[in-house]
């Protein structure tokens, strides 16, 4: 009886060690990085930075990482300028230099339901763009610091960490990339833009 005794209560003690370990070591642990999504029953989201605010936002930004996409890849001097419409929505204008050609793309943004998260969740349209295989936001605002954004689209596909600055420093280039690191981004597909001789 004694012994049943103690083996119930080692029992119960490994099961409490056990239950007690914070997920986040587990998942360091196991090497993988677990994020908070929305699903919609197509797409898995990022989830928004429920601090944004569109008023801030509004203005110049200069892409200093991400993962290459479209017209910018292997492009420098990335930029992207976000004005606000009448009818709510935000006029986006990207320049970009490839060689000696400028390139660049103007499209519109239109807010999505809060189903996707309270502000900084995006439809990004422009006239000769695809639709999208996911119906909800395709430009999410992971995360909103005021002088630096860290932006993601459905999926984890395309990342974008834009600047306030056009030459922040390194020091701080690297600090959002690990923190998009541990928002879901792949690590391996995440390279620094070119902002010099703009």
């Amino acid at each position: 009886m004694h012994v049943s005794a103690l083996l119930l209560t080692y029992g119960i003690a490994v099961a409490v060690s056990a239950a007690s370990i914070p997920r986040t070591i587990q998942a360091r642990q196991t090497g993988q990085t677990v994020v908070p999504a929305f699903y919609d029953g197509e797409c898995y989201y990022p989830t928004p930075d429920p601090s944004f605010k569109l008023d801030e936002y509004l203005g110049t930004w200069y892409q200093v990482a991400g993962s290459p996409f479209g017209e910018t890849q292997g492009a420098r001097c990335v930029t992207a300028r976000y004005e606000a419409n009448d009818n709510g929505t935000v006029r986006v204008i990207n320049t970009a230099r490839a060689g000696e050609r400028e390139v660049g793309a103007n499209g519109t943004a239109t807010p999505v339901s809060a189903a996707y998260g309270f502000g900084g969740a995006f439809r990004v349209t422009f006239p000769r763009s695809s639709n999208n295989e996911c119906p909800g936001p395709n430009y999410i605002v992971q995360e909103y610091g005021g002088n630096y954004a860290i932006v993601q689209t459905a999926r984890w596909g395309v990342l974008y960490i834009l600047s306030r600055d056009r030459q922040p420093g390194q020091e701080a280039i690297d600090a959002w990339i690990e923190r998009a690191v541990c928002l879901g981004s792949n690590a391996t597909a995440i390279s620094n833009y070119n902002q010099t001789n703009c």
